[in-house]
Formats: structure tokens, C-alpha cells, sequence
């Protein structure tokens, strides 16, 4: 009876190995598959381009297809191109996909930059497509090179710190001024180019470092008297003390150094006095109010927004229509990166950013929370992701703070 059973289940365990060795190479072609994903991108890309010709006829004889009429003579060609662009998002979402939001994020730009083409500045949407890979390569750093990462970071807002304090005093070694301010005033610029970037530099890197060497963090955003870049130091700050001072002692100590800060813009007549940099606040909520009329009153989609790029294309033209000007400036830039790319990717774009802080919430906790909380506030008052020095800083601190789980231990 053992042996006829021996003999009969024998068969059955051969079988189940064949089943379970076929799944293995089922799952395997599957996975090549999904890795080969980009390069078959490519090949799509590369069968439309010679059939742009086709859309490019579309587009002249049926105009409600809402997509650019461009003259027969370059259409062809520009439609090539738009095929091009197609393949390069796709690829860069196809790289990214772990991250999903992001990745879906990747391909609704690019596909409202690919339908619009023309209408719209292309450089936004590329660069939103390079920097989802830059982040998507921070993100793998081992916890070596996160740490890494921590000191440069901290060192290079030392060096900006250090730097805006010696402009402060009247000395700018790099443009040759050694006179200390005596042949003109010397902004604080640091090495970025503007008061108001310099600053929000700063504040996003304090609380990166030492204790001893904060102080030279606050000095230099509080002589920048930038008010976005006061409020982003102070809300990092208070991340990196939480848990070391009580919450009713940090509520009245930043209330208090924020009203310090405040009457410190209202000194020195070099700077922005008190009543301008209330006009530059209010400024800043009249523009904000003025694009969203605007946005809610176009005939774009509110899904899918203008488009990354539209905000230069459309509100400085709405301002010269209106005659609005709060800061005698065109607005190019929201001044509000959060409310500029709701704005930009419509409703969709900003369900998906809402859906990316979700998955990333435990960013705010760990050891790149202050800072990355600082870079909320600077997001909300600057425009930190439209500078290439606050960009990568921004990317940097977002990678490292939301490690990848298969590279490397948690930050």
C-alpha cells in the first residue's frame, strides 16, 4: 500500500513542479517585459514621427480637435517632434513607476504639453520630466549617501549664510567690492542672485545644521528681511525643537521672533522698509486672487490646467489688459509654486500631488522633516522649483527624505 501510494502521488508532484516552474518563467518574461517597457516607448516614437504628417493635416482641415494648426511648410516636422516629447515622458514615467502619483503625474503633463504643443512653453514640461528623474535617483541613495547628502546640504547653507552676512557688511569678494558699502549698498544676495532665493536657501538648510552654527542661519534671513523665507525658518525650527522645548514655550518664542523679524524688515533704508513689504505681501494676494478668476473664467480644461509654462503665457498679458501691477513688476512666476502648478496641471495635476504627500507623509517626521517643512512654506511664498540652485536643494531634501524601501535602510 506505501509504494502503490508512492507510485501514485509521484506524477502529482512532477506536475506540481512543472506548474510551479512554469509561473517562475511566466513572472520572469513578465518582469523583462515591464522592464523593456522604455525601450518599446522608443519604438512608438519612432513609428509616429514619420506619420506626423498625418496630424499635421488633422490639425488645418478639423480645428475643434483644439490642437495647434502650425503652417504646413514646419508642421510636419514640429508634429515629429511632438512624437519625440510623447516617447520621452512615457520613458521617464516607465522609470519612475514605482512611484506612481509621480509617474502618473510625469504623463499628464506631458501628455497636455504633447496635445498643446506650441501654445505652450516647452521647457517647463521637460524640466518637471528631468526632475522626476533626479528625484527618483536621490531616492536610491543607500543611508551612507543620505547622510553624505545631510552635511553638503548643511554646508552649503553655512557657505550662503556666511556669504549674505559678508554682503551685509558691505563686502562682495566675488564681484571685487571691498569697500564696505561705501561706493554703494550691497544687497544680500549671496550667490544666487536674489535677496528673497538667497533667503529661502537658508531657511530650507538651518535646520540641517549644528546648533552652534544656526545663529548664523537666522542673522542672514533675518538682515534678507524676506518675510517667506522668516516664516519658512521659523516653522523649521520649530520641527527640529519640538521635542525639546513645550509647546505653549515654542508657540510664544516664535510669535515673539516673528514679531521681532517683522519690525527688523522695517529698519535700514537700504532695504525694504515695513510699509513696501507689506505692499509686496499684499501684492502677492492680489496676483494669486487674479489668476484664479482668471483660471476659472478659460476655456481651458479645468482638468488638465494650462499647461506647465502657462501661467508666463497668460497672466502678465491679463495684467497689461487690467492694468494691475502691485509691485510695479510683471508676475512671470505666482510667487506660489503649490497654487502656480494647481493652476498649471488643473484639477487631475493636483489630486495626484495630493495623492504623492499621502504616500510620502512620513517625510514630515523624520530627520529631513524640518527642512522639507521649511520648503513647503517657501513653496507657498517663492517660487523655489523655477530656480535651478532652490530646485536642486528642493529635490535633494524630497529624495532624502522619502528613501526608496528597497535601497538602503530608512532615513
Amino acid at each position: 500500500m506505501r509504494l502503490a501510494a508512492t507510485a501514485t502521488s509521484a506524477p502529482a508532484v512532477a506536475s506540481f513542479a512543472g506548474v510551479d516552474l512554469w509561473r517562475r518563467v511566466v513572472t520572469r518574461v513578465q518582469t523583462l517585459e515591464r522592464a523593456a517597457l522604455p525601450g518599446y516607448a522608443v519604438l512608438v516614437g519612432a513609428v509616429l514621427a514619420p506619420l506626423a504628417f498625418v496630424v499635421a493635416s488633422f490639425t488645418l482641415r478639423w480645428p475643434w480637435l483644439g490642437m495647434p494648426a502650425y503652417n504646413p511648410a514646419v508642421g510636419i516636422d514640429l508634429y515629429a517632434m511632438h512624437a519625440a516629447w510623447a516617447a520621452w515622458f512615457v520613458v521617464v514615467a516607465c522609470l519612475v513607476k514605482a512611484d506612481r502619483p509621480l509617474a502618473l503625474a510625469v504623463l499628464l503633463i506631458g501628455g497636455v504639453f504633447v496635445y498643446r504643443g506650441g501654445m505652450i512653453a516647452p521647457r517647463h514640461a521637460l524640466m518637471f520630466a528631468v526632475g522626476a528623474l533626479l528625484f527618483h535617483a536621490v531616492r536610491r541613495l543607500p543611508a551612507r549617501g543620505r547622510s553624505v547628502c545631510h552635511v553638503a546640504a548643511a554646508g552649503l547653507g553655512v557657505v550662503q549664510a556666511g556669504y549674505m552676512l559678508l554682503q551685509v557688511w558691505g563686502y562682495d569678494p566675488l564681484w571685487f567690492r571691498f569697500d564696505g558699502g561705501v561706493l554703494g549698498t550691497v544687497q544680500p544676495l549671496g550667490t544666487l542672485g536674489t535677496v528673497d532665493g538667497a533667503a529661502a536657501y537658508v531657511a530650507m538648510t538651518t535646520p540641517l545644521m549644528t546648533q552652534w552654527l544656526m545663529p548664523l542661519g537666522v542673522g542672514a534671513v533675518l538682515h534678507a528681511k524676506s518675510g517667506g523665507a522668516m516664516l519658512a525658518l521659523m516653522v523649521g525650527l520649530a520641527l527640529r525643537f519640538r521635542s525639546r522645548v513645550p509647546l505653549l514655550r515654542l508657540t510664544l518664542a516664535l510669535s515673539g521672533l516673528f514679531y521681532v523679524a517683522m519690525y527688523w524688515a522695517s529698519l535700514n533704508a537700504h532695504t525694504l522698509p515695513f510699509n513696501k513689504l507689506a505692499q509686496s505681501m499684499f501684492g502677492r494676494l492680489a496676483i494669486w486672487e487674479l489668476g484664479l478668476r482668471t483660471w476659472a473664467s478659460s476655456t481651458s480644461s479645468p482638468l488638465t490646467g494650462w499647461g506647465l509654462g502657462g501661467w508666463d503665457l497668460v497672466i502678465p498679458q491679463v495684467q497689461q489688459r487690467y492694468r494691475l501691477a502691485p509691485t510695479l513688476e510683471w508676475w512671470r512666476e505666482a510667487h506660489n509654486d503649490l497654487l502656480q502648478f494647481v493652476i498649471e496641471a488643473g484639477l487631475l495635476g493636483a489630486g495626484l500631488l495630493g495623492w504623492w504627500l499621502w504616500q510620502h507623509r512620513a517625510m514630515w517626521s523624520g530627520p529631513w522633516g524640518p527642512s522639507v517643512a521649511a520648503l513647503a512654506v517657501v513653496t507657498m511664498t517663492f517660487f523655489p522649483f523655477h530656480v535651478a540652485s532652490t530646485a536642486f536643494l528642493g529635490i535633494l531634501l524630497l529624495g532624502c527624505a522619502t528613501p526608496s524601501p528597497t535601497h538602503g535602510d530608512s532615513a
